[in-house]
């Protein structure tokens, strides 16, 4: 950043695209705020803010340019103007609850304008990106861990996890996840709560299709889920992480090509329903969905998942060491 006297010649400019932006905005007898001019300069103060090293100043004016770019349908502009706000705030030296309202605050704001531009992918992350905002500075609350088995594991905020809940289902609809039943809040957008469960076979069809065209197929789009499966496994939330990792899986197998990537999200799968200790549930979807994939049976993750599921059913605490040693 600048210093100096060529830090107090920016900081001018900047000072004079501040009173440009709020001159645009004002309303006079002859003329009409204009938005698309305020939201230029306020950004050019931004910019100005930066190189100054002025991280509360750019974050102010970045708001501000993005608040203005709704205000003429720029959308994109102003979700990109949402975001670096947000990365302002998160390394600023604001206090954590602050920190965590403005984060939060802010990416809903840009998977909003996302939507609006019909960018789902791009909305859905900042929508993940919200709920994980709400979990900064928790990694320093150890009066709120709990101790499971010996460990100490994080306890996660019940905002946070409905949020990062809402955003697996927006990369994929709940009735397209085998994992559907292990989602531990909220209610699907894409179920209608009074059904009878008595549908024929055309209206779950429908649905399905439905689903299917709401699904994120971008590139790497289940890479951005997997962060939930992440995070939910360290705050110790395995039946969230199954949910969210049967939302992985049901992307790669849309994708049909990433084969390496399935059988490694399978054998997560398994390993998430046996850290819960459903042996059951591990089991079942080992032999029916990941046996059936011809390229699962010869990878060295189907044999981890099968030692693993034989360990704990025959309580064999020796198999078990043996099928996790990595040698």
């Amino acid at each position: 950043s600048l210093r100096g006297e060529a830090k107090a010649e920016k900081m001018k400019e900047a000072e004079e695209y501040r009173k440009k932006a709020k001159k645009a905005l004002t309303k006079t007898l002859f003329s009409s705020p204009d938005p698309i001019a305020g939201s230029m300069f306020y950004h050019r103060a931004a910019e100005a803010y930066k190189v100054c090293g002025e991280n509360r100043l750019e974050r102010l004016h970045r708001i501000a340019s993005a608040d203005c770019q709704l205000g003429h349908g720029a959308f994109a502009t102003a979700a990109q103007e949402y975001m670096r706000a947000a990365e302002l705030s998160e390394v600023s030296d604001e206090t954590k609850g602050r920190k965590r309202a403005e984060c939060t605050k802010l990416y809903r704001d840009a998977a909003h304008a996302w939507k609006e531009t019909g960018e789902s992918g791009r909305a859905a992350e900042c929508m993940l990106k919200s709920a994980f905002s709400l979990l900064i500075g928790k990694d320093d609350d150890e009066d709120e861990d709990e101790i499971i088995a010996g460990q100490r594991i994080k306890k996660i905020d019940n905002d946070a996890l409905k949020g990062i809940e809402a955003a697996v289902e927006s990369h994929v609809p709940d009735p397209l996840n085998r994992y559907k039943e292990f989602r531990q809040t909220g209610v699907s957008d894409f179920v209608n709560p009074d059904t009878t469960g008595e549908e024929d076979e055309e209206d779950e069809e429908a649905l399905m299709e439905i689903c299917r065209n709401h699904m994120i197929t971008k590139s790497y789009a289940h890479e951005t889920v997997f962060l939930a499966v992440q995070k939910l496994v360290e705050f110790g939330e395995y039946k969230s992480a199954l949910y969210a990792a049967g939302a992985v899986t049901t992307l790669l197998e849309y994708d049909g090509f990433a084969t390496i990537s399935l059988s490694r999200a399978f054998c997560v799968e398994t390993i998430l329903a046996l850290a819960m200790g459903d042996v059951v549930t591990a089991d079942k979807f080992f032999l029916q969905v990941h046996l059936q994939k011809n390229h699962y049976l010869s990878s060295r993750e189907c044999k981890l998942s099968e030692d693993l599921i034989r360990a704990v059913k025959m309580r064999d605490v020796d198999a078990l060491d043996i099928a996790r040693d990595p040698n």
